[in-house]
């Protein structure tokens, strides 16, 4: 029973995120005829992407504790994908710059109900396996990123990109009703508000690997939602590639996550999360280097899909671990914590990608990804070496 109930668990969970993932990237391949149709620059673009961004960084945190507190996860899960796909049904109605981004607010909002609380329903229900259960979780995200795009870039190529997105977003209430209904609630662990701040301060701001561990998520996060915003408008604007070839890309990209966030999930459990995760972010600032000398769609196609393999496998690792610095009763505060600040932070690799294309060429924002990833990689080394003293002051005491 408990077996079933488990799997229960992590299917549901893995479909809600599959349409919070996916709801959040398949309108990048529209971009190009969203910025043809309303007059848009490449900033203006990169503003779009960041302002969902900042909306669903900033919510996460509060709505994390206010679901642990009132045990009403399930409320938070399943009305926040209902918002969300409403905002993106109305974005097919939007006329202008300012509604569009009105509407990017509240799809953020309604995107910024998942990840705390889901990571940490699996590291309770997986313990012994988080990272492979968070990289099977994963996989709903990849399967939504990589279905999501290609199927609104080919539709929107038959009835347009307002019909394709508001096409698109209609799952999303769907997967509300069965988040409502399949996702039991959790008790609320009820403290006092100063015992909850002195735990706050001592398992999350005082703690030094955590904090490693965060800046090395925020340069992988960064990097990663900058070349996922530009892969397409580089396909489109230097390659020549149409909205049905640039969804495919993006698809391509998030669909090779699909294998690898299990399988580096699976390596972590057994070799140590260290080790596997400054390999894959070096690896994945190698990659971002050679997109600049890219010249042909086959080319393209290649190395958007290796870069989707090896930066999505990072996300299992670094979630699991995390997990396991955090105290127990501050696992959803923790992810809030990881999941608020990345993405606000991350939200101005679009800006600042933006700013390098508009004065260098689209070519030249891939230098910049490829150095923050590589940063990633450099701080990632110091995360063993930051996790010994705990660990060894815990056993002296």
């Amino acid at each position: 029973m408990r077996r079933d109930s488990r799997a229960l668990k992590l299917t549901v969970i893995t479909a809600a995120h599959g349409a919070t993932d996916g709801g959040a990237v398949f309108f990048l391949p529209l971009l190009p005829l969203v910025m043809g149709e309303l007059g848009l620059d490449a900033l203006q673009a990169g503003v779009l992407v960041a302002v969902y961004n900042l909306t669903s960084s900033f919510l996460q945190l509060p709505l994390a504790l206010v679901s642990d507190v009132s045990g009403k996860n399930r409320v938070f899960f399943a009305a926040g994908l209902a918002l969300s796909a409403a905002a993106f049904i109305a974005f097919g109605h939007a006329q202008g710059y300012l509604s569009i981004l009105v509407l990017m607010v509240l799809a953020g909002m309604g995107a910024s109900t998942h990840h705390p609380q889901a990571v940490a329903i699996l590291a309770e229900e997986f313990a012994d396996q988080r990272g492979f259960a968070i990289g099977w979780h994963g996989v709903g995200g990849s399967l939504g990123m990589s279905l999501y795009p290609i199927v609104t870039g080919v539709a929107a190529l038959y009835m347009g990109w307002r019909q394709a997105i508001q096409l698109v977003a209609l799952p999303g209430l769907v997967v509300a009703a069965a988040v409502f209904v399949a996702l039991p609630e959790r008790a609320p662990r009820p403290r006092a508000f100063g015992d909850f701040v002195g735990d706050f301060r001592v398992g999350i701001l005082q703690n030094r690997p955590l904090r490693l561990l965060l800046l090395t998520s925020t340069f992988r996060i960064m990097g990663q939602k900058g070349i996922v915003v530009f892969i397409p408008l580089f396909a489109a604007q230097v390659l020549g590639l149409g909205s049905g070839g640039t969804g495919l890309l993006v698809s391509v990209f998030y669909g090779l996550g699909v294998l690898s966030q299990p399988l580096a999930g699976r390596l972590s459990d057994r070799h140590g999360r260290t080790l596997i995760l400054s390999l894959l972010l070096a690896a994945g600032g190698l990659l971002t280097l050679v997109m600049i000398r890219v010249t042909s769609a086959t080319g393209a196609f290649l190395v958007s899909g290796l870069l989707g393999f090896v930066l999505l496998a990072v996300r299992p690792v670094i979630h699991a671990e995390a997990t396991e610095l955090s105290r127990q009763g501050l696992q959803s505060a923790t992810m809030g914590v990881i999941f608020g600040l990345n993405e606000g932070i991350s939200s101005l690799s679009a800006v600042l990608g933006g700013w390098v294309a508009e004065a260098f060429g689209l070519r030249a924002c891939f230098a910049f990804f490829a150095l923050v990833l590589l940063g990633g990689a450099c701080v990632s080394l110091f995360l063993e070496r930051g996790a010994v003293l705990p660990a060894y002051a815990k056993k002296s005491a």
